[in-house]
């Protein structure tokens, strides 16, 4: 029960002034601090200035009865929270039942018993109590599980971040060498174009024209022209790779929201695939077979990054050196299937579904935390989808995720 000590603040509602002396002789005793009000419009007003941890509340008043009064009391969703204890001197069941209809938690008939009235406040007093630690509780543990979830996804990112950081030295090596390259070709091509404007035909025209020829020759300004264009074009790639893979690390890191959003799953596993293939050493064949028609889906797209990422990053890492990996995407029963497998190493059959379990891996220490396919599943279950799988050691695994367009 609730300790004495507390201070538990509670409002008797009642338009019979003995009814709230008798509450209150019963319950100032037990150290609960006691407010009063006489109609159901007062005693809104009085809840909206402060809210009690209970209401004892009179079914029959003029004016505002206390059917209605708890009717508003529950529009409210902060003071919805606030149990309400009817107080009647009728024992009609409808009675009853209409005061549970309209959101009390208990009946008290009057007269008063005074061990009935202390034990009944006493009882749903410790259920509040209880509820506000509960709801707490699972406040930390929601706060918890967010900071799990993005340790798991900086620890991802971080051993993505060294192949990345190579990966984009390559195309950006392309752009340096492909604008090196264009700045010589230009300067010789400003030369030439210097020499033209030089020209005054009719005085100089025969000898300037060979002096430009000869110069063309020197510079080799056909292969000049010719080569100004491939150099562009691999400026030009060399900076769609990079875009691409800084596109995927932002798709991936980029934080939750709380809100859903449109996003095209076959852009995200493409995006992810982009990031994996250019960080492993091992000699994989990707191969996609992404249903072009898949709708957009609503979703939150920072953990469906992640959830694409933590399966494809399995799939890699269970294959030792040569493989194949095979993601398929395809419209079923008002969702979309992404179907992930690999010819690895397989998962054992001892695991059975406790490989959803947190911290559950067959990693060496330091290689993993065994938080990947757990926060797969809860990722899963946020879409109010599933996520199944079947595999056999040293044969492979099949990953397969269902997620409803609504």
């Amino acid at each position: 029960m609730i300790n004495k000590t507390d201070k538990e603040d509670i409002l008797l509602v009642d338009d019979n002034p003995e009814n709230l002396k008798v509450l209150a002789s019963i319950l100032k005793p037990e150290g609960y601090v006691i407010r009063l009000a006489m109609n159901g419009v007062k005693a809104l007003e009085s809840i909206k200035a402060k809210m009690p941890k209970l209401i004892l509340l009179d079914a029959q008043m003029p004016k505002m009865d206390g059917y209605e009064t708890c009717r508003e009391l529950k529009k409210d969703e902060k003071l919805a929270k606030i149990p309400v204890i009817f107080i009647s001197a009728s024992s009609e069941v409808l009675d009853k039942v209409k005061a549970f209809e309209v959101g009390a938690v208990d009946y008290i008939e009057k007269p008063f018993h005074m061990d009935e009235v202390i034990a009944r406040v006493g009882t749903h007093l410790t259920v509040r109590k209880q509820s506000e630690q509960l709801q707490e509780a699972l406040t930390k543990i929601n706060e918890t599980q967010k900071r799990l979830i993005q340790s798991e996804k900086m620890a991802a990112l971080g051993m993505l971040s060294a192949g990345i950081a190579h990966e984009i030295n390559n195309p950006i090596n392309f752009v340096n060498a492909g604008a090196a390259g264009i700045e010589l070709d230009l300067i010789d091509l400003m030369r030439l174009l210097d020499m033209y404007d030089e020209i005054d035909l009719e005085k100089h025209f025969p000898n300037a024209l060979k002096k430009i020829e000869d110069f063309k020759a020197e510079i080799d300004y056909h292969y000049i022209k010719d080569n100004i264009m491939i150099t562009v074009n691999d400026i030009k790639t060399g900076a769609a790779r990079t875009q691409e893979i800084i596109n995927g690390l932002k798709r991936f890191s980029r934080g939750d929201s709380e809100i859903k959003y449109k996003v095209n799953i076959n852009e995200e596993i493409s995006s992810n695939i982009k990031i994996i293939q250019r960080v492993s050493k091992k000699k994989i064949l990707f191969i996609l077979d992404l249903q072009e028609d898949i709708e957009i889906f609503d979703g939150f797209p920072g953990q469906l990054n992640q959830l694409f990422m933590n399966l494809i990053m399995n799939a890699e890492q269970s294959i030792k050196s040569n493989g194949v990996i095979k993601i398929a995407t395809f419209n079923k029963e008002n969702g979309v299937e992404i179907m992930i497998s690999d010819n690895g190493c397989g998962i054992p059959k001892e695991l059975g579904d406790r490989i959803f379990d947190p911290f559950l891996t067959t990693k060496k220490v330091g290689e993993g935390t065994g938080l990947g396919l757990s926060i797969s599943f809860g990722i899963v279950e946020n879409h109010n989808g599933t996520i199944t799988y079947s595999s056999e050691v040293d044969v492979g695994t099949v990953f397969s995720v269902y997620l409803p367009y609504k």
